[in-house]
């Protein structure tokens, strides 16, 4: 079983090309350690079961940490919103909803889509103990 203190698994900052070379899709896709392949999953490796991980979803226009907006999972009738799945114990899928992601711009709060905007992502998972 993983430690504590072990060091959280993160995939860098991925440039979304789910929709084929240089082309992002949000929309009902799987946001995974492969930024080309819609249907992966995040292989963390931290032998845990999802109920001890942290998992936290950032997106980014332009890939840096200073632009950078952490995501929550959202939900309700909006098809904007997405979830984390335990494959098994090294193994999270990240669905996306059928409209894409959305997050509250820091401006108005309004809800801005995301869908299609050629942005990077980045997935940390700690392990909670």
């Amino acid at each position: 079983m993983a430690n504590s203190w072990q060091a959280p698994y993160d995939t860098g900052w991925l440039l979304n090309e789910l929709g084929g070379a240089s082309t992002a899709d949000w929309t009902n896709v799987h946001l995974g350690d492969d930024p080309t392949d819609p249907a992966d999953t995040v292989t963390h490796g931290l032998n845990a079961p999802l109920s001890k991980l942290l998992v936290r979803l950032l997106v980014s226009s332009d890939g840096t940490d200073n632009n950078s907006i952490e995501l929550r999972g959202g939900g309700g009738n909006t098809g904007y919103a997405f979830n984390v799945y335990q494959i098994d114990s090294n193994n999270i899928k990240i669905q996306t909803g059928s409209l894409g992601l959305s997050y509250a711009r820091d401006s108005d709060g309004a809800l801005t889509a995301l869908n299609t905007q050629n942005w990077y992502y980045k997935v940390r998972v700690y392990y909670l103990g």
